[in-house]
């Protein structure tokens, strides 16, 4: 099949956005790491991250260095004060807990903000309608196979799958919609993608309610995490999305003598953030391009808000995003996922020196794209240095220096060969 011809000077384009405008993409295509042997970031980036041992990491740090004081219990109830205020959390096997400020982190259950306080619950299921999710994690051999440095996502029949690599093993899952499909069939749907499951490998079934607490900031009660809004994995941020309530709970953290000072801020920070997430994964679904079973059908016909919308016509005529409108993000995920390109700009046929600026830019983002995957590891090598090399708490002092055997005024493990410093990037 023949593709029409483009016209460059009017902003038309064959190669795809991703590839045109990002030099992430054929790094990721090649399995590099965004990091450089010497650890400078070349690209911004993110790990996966082991969720529970990083929870271990903090609950340790947090007892150690601050002296936190853990209890591992069950609650039976919570007293409140004459204004309504969180006094005393009353548990099964430690007695009582007394605080001036009580985080609810007990997920879906909300124990204290709904189940004390009674704060009632806004229910998105009609908005996104994957609400279980099967999970298993796998063993990986990285010698073989390499570490891949993103997570892969799979359209499947009845829902969609996820497979996110970690170091030497991986995570899977397969989000669905439990009024369409059996527990049986999502677990036979997972295996079927991630082949045999190795003995002993725990296959979780995981039920949530889609949607949000009407405030997730009650009297001296901060809801975080799945307290606060639940949404489908595809729109759920997990553990990043703690990390930003946490942010905006300590540059707001309210006095003792005004604890309800910083919760309408707070309520509509996390009002906002759900918005924008189940907003974004509505786009997902309208523009992906199955439609073949009734589950795909059905979520494609699930009506967009007027917003979102307005964006896709606006992308759909070439207009320019509109910044104060969040739609970079959304121009974005339109570009990917979209089968017809956009309309050019015809605003672009009377700027020649937009256009030149614009050709000039590209072959930059091509010069760096081949300099970074000239220079940088593969994500494998770099994860296995990082987790291989000996810490300065744990390596031996060479006698007279007070430095590690095998390091050097820089850090670098002498007893390896030199990395080779990489050219700037311009």
């Amino acid at each position: 099949m023949k593709s029409r011809p483009c016209s460059r000077g009017s902003g038309e384009t064959i190669e795809a956005f991703d590839y045109a405008c990002f030099r992430e993409p054929p790094l990721m295509d090649a399995g590099k790491s965004p990091r450089w042997m010497d650890g400078r970031a070349a690209v911004p980036y993110a790990w996966h991250i082991d969720t529970r041992m990083f929870t271990a990491y903090l609950r340790n740090l947090a007892m150690r260095r601050f002296g936190v004081r853990a209890v591992r219990d069950e609650l039976l109830y919570a007293e409140r004060d004459e204004r309504g205020m969180l006094t005393v959390l009353h548990t099964v096997k430690s007695g009582t807990v007394t605080g001036d400020l009580f985080l609810d982190c007990t997920g879906g259950e909300r124990l204290l903000l709904a189940g004390t306080l009674g704060e009632p619950f806004v229910d998105a299921h009609e908005s996104l309608v994957c609400d279980s999710a099967v999970t298993v994690t796998l063993p990986r051999e990285d010698a073989a196979h390499g570490i891949e440095p993103f997570t892969t996502v799979t359209a499947l029949p009845n829902g969609w799958a996820w497979k996110m690599p970690l170091l030497g093993r991986f995570g899977a899952g397969h989000a669905y919609a439990r009024d369409r499909t059996e527990p049986d069939e999502a677990s036979s749907a997972l295996r079927e993608l991630c082949g045999p499951l190795p003995e002993g490998a725990t296959v979780r079934h995981i039920d949530h309610r889609i949607g949000r607490s009407r405030r997730a900031w009650v009297k001296n009660c901060v809801a975080v995490g799945g307290a606060a809004f639940v949404l489908e994995p595809l729109a759920d941020d997990g553990l990043g999305e703690v990390l930003h309530q946490m942010d905006r709970l300590v540059r707001d953290f309210p006095s003792h003598g005004d604890r309800e000072a910083p919760a309408a801020r707070y309520n509509r920070a996390v009002r906002a953030r759900h918005d924008e997430a189940r907003d974004l994964t509505r786009l997902r679904y309208a523009l992906a391009p199955r439609r073949d079973t009734p589950f795909w059908t059905a979520v494609s016909d699930l009506p967009l808000p007027d917003a979102l919308r307005e964006c896709l016509a606006a992308y759909r005529a070439g207009l320019s995003p509109d910044p104060a409108a969040h739609e970079v993000a959304y121009y974005c995920l339109l570009a990917s996922l979209t089968t017809d390109r956009s309309a050019p700009r015809s605003a672009l046929t009377h700027r020649p020196a937009a256009r030149r600026a614009g050709e000039a830019r590209f072959l930059q983002i091509k010069r760096q794209q081949q300099i970074l995957l000239e220079t940088l590891p593969t994500a494998q090598e770099y994860l296995y240095r990082l987790h291989t090399r000996p810490t300065p708490a744990m390596a031996v002092r060479r006698p007279g220096t007070g430095r590690p055997v095998g390091y050097t005024e820089h850090g670098r493990d002498a007893s390896r060969p030199p990395v080779p410093r990489p050219r700037a990037i311009r």
